[in-house]
């Protein structure tokens, strides 16, 4: 089904300029309708980027006229729904047992962005629309700091064509400043698929503040990724970055005002939200952002707090969990009253029904007593530490045994105990547990 849709698409995509004469806004609502991600249709990813092939190859057959026929010619009344289904579809992170085909549907549309553009440039500059404009260079620069080289390649090459394009495409923000940092000469030298290359060229378009967001947010997937190189040479060059601007108060509040606006965009969204869990630990570790700390509760650490705490709520995803407790654990670098409110986050998960995580967070905590000496009293240290170290936090103990160790820890920290939701509402059935509980589904989760 998905070829022979795949390929009646191309079929229209290929038609003659007189076989398109007088049904061009039927052709276009049908293709447009292909790109769209439907329940039915959401493993389709051929299809759609297919369909984004097959517009871009009828607007170069059937040319652009400002003032032209729309059901025969690309024209300012057309245009627009064109650019609105490019830039949707970059929006397309379909994901199936092959993995991130979505990708696809982006670099077509990348390709159909760049094409387009340049068609209406050849004409009339006033058929682009700003916001148009805008979203495209937006939208193609995350996609040069993503973690799919071959994306990259397809997104740095377009925004460069873009960027050096003849007559120049209008609505560039920064566009002095882009050219001066991607000189032309970087047409032909500069290799996109290098993450050692291409990373260290992008960072300096974070001090624009146009361009934070969308680049901040393309690299958050690269730092926060899995490939061993691909994160080593994004998580340097960002922290080189935030190194250099640890000083500035405005620059630093520019950066975490972004990634909070990124952790609340995509909360609950797996695709970004973890990775962005991932390079948070990492940035805060990397002490970049000391100069916060020195103000009591600072809104920043405050405000990443509570979205950590709605990420993980009710989350059975233990690769996030374990991820959200290297940020409690970082968190407690921060003065003032967030210390208490993230210990108690602590000790919540060091009661959890997962074995791997009650141990992970009594592993992190250990560490975090080790280099924060002053977060609970100096007569209690050596106990706490004790009872972190030598209790067996993934044994065989009931889980009602566990938490009583961890009560115990609340007494001597000093932080309120938590209160199970699901105990004041016992289930009438004992007999099996919440298979959840279980190693056996912890290490299916882990995949293991």
């Amino acid at each position: 089904v998905v070829y022979a849709r795949c390929g009646f698409i191309l079929a229209l995509g290929a038609l003659p300029k007189f076989m398109i004469a007088g049904k061009l806004k039927k052709l276009l609502s049908g293709l447009i309708e292909a790109t769209k991600i439907t329940v039915k249709d959401v493993t389709m990813a051929e299809a759609r980027r297919d369909a984004i092939k097959s517009i871009t190859r009828i607007s170069s057959t059937v040319g652009i006229e400002r003032h032209g026929p729309p059901d025969s010619v690309i024209c300012e009344e057309n245009i627009n729904s064109v650019y609105e289904t490019f830039l949707k579809a970059m929006e397309d992170y379909t994901t199936d047992r092959r993995g991130d085909v979505g990708t696809w549907v982006r670099e077509a549309a990348v390709v159909g962005l760049a094409e387009i553009t340049a068609q209406a440039l050849q004409v009339d500059a006033s058929l682009i629309q700003q916001q148009y404009c805008e979203k495209m260079i937006f939208s193609v620069l995350q996609q040069t700091g993503e973690k799919i080289d071959r994306a990259r390649v397809v997104a740095g090459e377009t925004f460069l064509r873009l960027l050096y394009h003849d007559p120049p495409v209008p609505y560039i923000p920064h566009r002095e400043e882009l050219l001066s940092l991607f000189p032309e000469k970087d047409k032909e030298t500069l290799n996109w698929a290098s993450a050692a290359e291409c990373y260290p060229k992008l960072m300096p378009i974070l001090s624009l503040k146009t361009y934070t967001y969308p680049v901040l947010l393309g690299l958050t997937v690269s730092v926060g990724g899995l490939t061993e190189s691909l994160v080593k040479h994004s998580s340097h060059s960002l922290n080189t970055y935030m190194l250099k601007i640890s000083e500035d108060e405005e620059a630093l509040k520019a950066i975490s005002d972004t990634l909070l606006t990124v952790f609340n965009n995509y909360l609950k969204v797996d695709r970004v939200s973890l990775p962005l869990l991932k390079m948070l630990d990492f940035l805060l570790g990397s002490s970049c952002f000391e100069l916060f700390t020195q103000q009591d509760d600072h809104p920043f650490s405050l405000a990443l707090l509570e979205l950590c705490k709605k990420e993980i709520t009710r989350c059975g995803d233990p690769q996030k969990l374990l991820a959200a407790i290297g940020v409690y654990c970082q968190l407690v670098q921060f003065s003032g009253t967030i210390r208490g409110k993230v210990l108690l986050q602590l000790l919540v998960l060091l009661g959890h029904k997962y074995p791997k995580v009650r141990k992970n967070t009594a592993n992190q905590m250990y560490e975090m007593l080790i280099t924060y000496e002053d977060i609970i009293a100096e007569e209690n240290l050596d106990e706490v530490m004790t009872i972190l170290s030598e209790t067996t936090w993934d044994g065989d103990d009931s889980l009602e045994a566990i938490r009583k160790v961890r009560n115990q820890l609340c007494d001597l920290m000093g932080v309120k105990k938590p209160v199970s939701k699901t105990s004041a509402k016992p289930k009438a059935d004992k007999a099996g547990e919440d298979r959840m509980s279980s190693y056996a589904d912890l290490v299916g989760r882990l995949g293991y």
